[in-house]
């Protein structure tokens, strides 16, 4: 039986992103440990191939129109987009791990962990990127704090 594990991820992952070589090399870490590893990742500006081998890690990518740095309101219908799309894909798909990268995508891996009984892995390698938003958009870092310890309780794990 595949013991599958999917990395979830809202960008487009390509090796020139931040989180790349952090999320490649967990993969790669995986794969050596005899995990059948999948990146489900963001396409945000719809330019990069659907499914690809990145480094020698599946990727698949859904496009939805987003951008980046674009600040919270602007990002939330593209990211419940992507959840819709996301979730379709992996409703039926037998995985047994869905690895979070970042809070972002978090709401949605609990929500599988939850339909479907599989361990759901946090990793919040960014706690403090909110903390970077523009000052109109620093009220919301508390809000985000408690999103953050709320679902953080939820999972399995958190890194």
């Amino acid at each position: 039986m595949t013991r599958g594990i999917v990395k979830l991820i809202f960008q487009t992952y390509l090796p020139h992103q931040g989180r790349f070589p952090r999320v490649s090399g967990q993969a790669k870490i995986l794969q050596g440990a005899g995990y059948d590893v999948t990146v489900l990742a963001c396409d945000r500006q719809g330019t990069a191939s659907e499914g690809e081998l990145v480094d020698g890690v599946p990727v698949e990518r859904i496009r939805v129109s987003s951008g980046e740095m674009r600040g919270p309101f602007s990002q939330l219908l593209p990211l419940l987009l992507f959840y819709v799309r996301a979730f379709r894909r992996l409703r039926k798909r037998d995985v047994q791990m869905i690895h979070c990268h970042n809070l972002d995508v978090l709401p949605l891996g609990c929500l599988l962990k939850k339909m479907k009984g599989i361990v759901l892995v946090f990793d919040a390698h960014e706690p403090n990127y909110y903390a970077l938003w523009p000052g109109r958009w620093r009220p919301l870092v508390r809000l985000i704090d408690r999103i953050d310890v709320f679902f953080s309780r939820r999972t399995d794990a958190v890194t």
